[in-house]
């Protein structure tokens, strides 16, 4: 039924927890899910919300779902990453929980334009580098590692959701993540000629090297794009629609480096279209 069906289960499903009732709560609450190969939802979490309950009773719902048709990419059904709003307020006759009808409000992990740091990707890590100190806990104990942050462009360029997902500890993922707030506010992603939210992770690699503290900022690895024989870059590729491809070929280690020297040492994407 799409959208608005889904919508509709949602204000029929959710209930207004009481504490949030008796102490006078409003607001939204965001759930993250991911829709899986057979339509079933899987991974359902509150990235953001009040609390007192909502949280709780927003994913709840969502638990609840019926399958969905499942997302798919080449023709096949595939792992799709989604994320909806869902309101509490408290009106004037009943407490009301409803989803909020605006798509835009997804998060999304590729637009036609992607959210840049002023200056530019190399700029943000060279911000990173100057912000971002060694714990002590870590010299200490002289723990290294890296340390991936995940957080969304707004559609007014600041960063919000920030979290670290994966790191060494010792006080690492604290710090990357603190330095990461500190961030000015980057040009935001844009869909179908509009601001929307964007999902971005970084890497940032704390590392003792001859007894000296440092914080290395790495860059994502990313891959040689060829399309039909010649060098492209991202935003070529993201032109190529997925109707025109002929095949995609992945070549990896040895063979890529045999082809590209050095600089093939994060792979190669080569992609062969219908027209050529």
């Amino acid at each position: 039924g799409g959208l608005k069906a889904f919508y509709k289960f949602l204000a029929k499903t959710v209930r207004y927890p009481a504490d949030a009732r008796a102490n006078n709560i409003q607001g939204r609450v965001y759930v993250q899910f991911i829709v899986e190969k057979d339509g079933s939802l899987s991974g359902v979490k509150v990235v953001r919300g009040p609390g007192h309950g909502l949280n709780e009773a927003a994913a709840r719902a969502v638990k609840s779902s019926p399958k969905w048709i499942p997302g798919t990419q080449h023709g096949k059904a595939v792992r799709v990453q989604y994320t909806v709003p869902i309101n509490f307020t408290l009106g004037a006759i009943k407490p009301t929980a409803s989803a909020i009808v605006h798509p835009d409000n997804n998060v999304y992990e590729s637009v036609e334009t992607e959210p840049a740091f002023p200056g530019g990707i190399q700029e943000f890590y060279n911000f990173l580098s100057k912000t971002i100190k060694y714990p002590a806990e870590m010299r200490e104990k002289k723990v290294q590692g890296k340390v991936y942050v995940q957080f969304v462009v707004e559609e007014d360029g600041s960063l919000s959701d920030i979290k670290a997902i994966r790191g060494p500890g010792s006080g690492s993922e604290e710090e990357a993540v603190k330095a990461i707030g500190l961030s000015p506010k980057w040009n935001p992603g844009i869909q179908n000629g509009k601001t929307v939210r964007v999902q971005y992770t970084v890497p940032v690699n704390f590392a003792l090297a001859d007894n000296v503290n440092s914080v290395t900022i790495k860059n994502p690895v990313v891959p040689i794009y060829v399309v039909d024989g010649v060098e492209a870059d991202i935003n070529t590729m993201k032109k190529i629609k997925a109707d025109d491809i002929k095949s995609i070929n992945v070549i990896k280690d040895k063979s890529a480096k045999a082809l590209y020297g050095d600089r093939g040492v994060n792979g190669v994407v080569s992609i062969t279209t219908k027209k050529q």
